[in-house]
Formats: structure tokens, sequence, C-alpha cells
């Protein structure tokens, strides 16, 4: 599966949505906001995409879901260059498995 940095691969989950079942396969991650040194911690946007691919290399994406997540003042003092402790906070809190 090719993916953008932001993004990464999850078990499938089935998300309903305009009258049929969908399948995410993937999270992404968009936009970091909210942070103040005092107030708040901030949140991060996520998508839950259905991503697929086709044999000539082409890349279908459909947004079935989409949200925001509270991170915690621990865990963003504790981000540096690599995303991946978020990704590991968001799929916690989402109920989610990374593959």
């Amino acid at each position: 599966m090719t993916l953008q940095a932001n993004q990464r691969e999850i078990t499938p989950v089935s998300i309903w949505t305009q009258g049929y079942v969908y399948q995410a396969n993937v999270l992404k991650l968009c936009l970091y906001t909210g942070y103040d040194f005092i107030a708040s911690p901030g949140q991060v946007h996520y998508d839950l995409i259905q991503h697929e691919e086709d044999v000539d290399g082409s890349i279908f994406e459909t947004v079935l879901a989409e949200g925001n997540v509270p991170l915690t003042y621990a865990l963003v003092a504790s981000w540096g260059a690599d995303d991946q402790p978020i990704f590991d906070y968001v799929a916690q809190e989402l109920q989610l498995i990374l593959v």
C-alpha cells in the first residue's frame, strides 16, 4: 500500500455512510491546532479513509469519517521529529489497530 507520510494503514473497520457500509483502511492525521502553553495541549484532526490502488498504480481515496482528538501536554512535550507516537495515541483513542 502506497501511503503519504501523514497516513498509516489500519485493520479495516466498517463505516456506515449514505446508506452503505464501507471499509476504512487508512488513518490520516491532517491538522494540529489549538495549542496554548497555558490553556490547551491542542488537538489533531483525523480522517478515516477507504484507500484503494488500481493495477496501473492509480490511488483512490475516499474520506468516510473525520473528527478531532484532544492531545495531552505530556504527549505534545514528547513529540519530536517522529510522528509515530501521535499516530499510536490517536489509534488508541479511536480503538483502531495500526498495521
